[in-house]
């Protein structure tokens, strides 16, 4: 069972890499439209790679990427979980 620590932590790190992914997308389609990358299917992803722009295409996804693992590598912070410490209890028997 997850602690209510556990729960607020994983809520601020799914925030954070959305939001990453938000920056890093527009970036890349910055980038992509700069470039003049076109595609003529109206749905995305490698299955269209027959209608793209091939070279662009793949050149603004990896520079997307590469955006997303910077920014995450930046702001990501080691989150840790805490260690119950349990103390060796000496018992005697006299």
């Amino acid at each position: 069972m997850q602690s209510q620590w556990d729960v607020v932590v994983l809520q601020k790190v799914l925030f954070l890499t959305q939001q990453l992914n938000m920056v890093s997308c527009a970036i890349a389609g910055a980038i992509a439209g700069a470039l003049g990358v076109y595609d003529n299917a109206a749905w995305g992803g490698l299955v269209v790679l027959p209608v793209t722009s091939i070279a662009t295409y793949f050149l603004c996804t990896v520079i997307g990427v590469a955006i997303y693992v910077a920014l995450c590598a930046i702001f990501k912070k080691d989150y840790v979980e805490k260690e119950e410490v349990v103390e060796d209890i000496d018992i005697s028997f006299e």
